[in-house]
């Protein structure tokens, strides 16, 4: 495994490099490139390992806020043929549904590279005739994080999927629980997976009534502003009030709808946002965060 670390100020963060000969992340479910494995501000962790093994097959061995783009063309393909996953591949289908949480076989990982300096790494990843995607994950200042995207379509048909951010964010090590807060610019609406005694929705986001116990998760997989108010981007807070620690975290796109979904170390907000690319054109956005002391 290889990784290196960018910094600037107190802020500092370790990622991982794809392009290494046994990568962190070899799983198929998300983009593998801009893998942050911890990041560090003003001595306070906000970004760190919270599955309890790792295997660098697991779909999900990826921390911080960690990408997926949903798959394009596997059900019009045969069982056999192949379909695409941005920032992986092209992949070949089997005969079952699609299942995010599978491995699947890689006909063509295309071509990976990274460059980075001392506090940005930009990494590109092209599939000739089908797709090139950039990403810069940088420290633009001390305490924030700055994502950019590019996408640009190769082919001579539009390119349409979502990608969304699974935001893995472990606050000094936090359990999820009383101390646990999020809170969005709306007031949310959504339907729980199920009947939880130790979650509900507020005015202003969600909180919890106790602790998470291990191998407890809660989900809901459409939560949405009371009112439509996506279009100006998903803004969300993630706070801990017993560690007085706090993430604050934007995008520049506006999200059709969120997934919330949570575990007893992680609490994750994951914004859906819709990608239409014409043929030649470039789809392009920006996460930020802000990462906050004794707020």
């Amino acid at each position: 495994m290889s990784t290196f670390e960018l910094k600037k100020g107190s802020t500092r963060l370790s990622i991982a490099d794809p392009t290494a000969p046994e990568p962190y992340y070899r799983g198929t479910r998300f983009d593998r490139t801009g893998v942050i494995l911890s990041l560090e501000s003003e001595g306070h962790s906000f970004v760190g390992q919270w599955f309890l093994k790792y295997d660098p097959y697991m779909h999900d061995a990826v921390s911080g806020p960690s990408e997926e783009f949903t798959q394009i063309g596997y059900e019009d393909a045969k069982p056999g043929d192949t379909f695409l996953k941005i920032g992986v591949g092209v992949l070949r289908r089997d005969d079952a549904a699609y299942d995010r949480f599978h491995l699947y076989e890689i006909a063509d990982a295309g071509e990976m590279t990274v460059e980075h300096d001392e506090s940005s790494a930009t990494f590109r990843h092209l599939l000739k005739g089908i797709y090139d995607y950039s990403k810069k994950v940088e420290i633009p200042a001390d305490g924030r994080l700055r994502i950019t995207h590019g996408l640009q379509n190769l082919t001579d048909r539009d390119l349409e999927c979502y990608v969304y951010c699974h935001n893995f964010f472990v606050l000094d090590g936090a359990f999820t629980g009383v101390g646990t807060r999020l809170e969005f610019p709306f007031r949310p609406a959504g339907d729980w997976r199920a009947e939880y005694d130790c979650v509900g929705l507020t005015g202003k986001g969600i909180a919890f009534s106790r602790n998470l116990r291990e191998g407890e998760s809660v989900f809901m997989g459409n939560l949405h502003p009371e009112k439509n108010e996506f279009d100006t981007g998903m803004a969300f807070s993630l706070s801990n009030t017993e560690k007085c620690l706090k993430v604050n975290g934007t995008c520049d796109r506006a999200a059709d709808y969120s997934v919330f979904w949570a575990n007893h170390e992680v609490a994750c907000i994951e914004p859906y946002i819709p990608l239409r690319i014409p043929a030649g054109s470039i789809a392009r956005w920006t996460l930020e965060y802000d990462f906050l002391i004794s707020f």
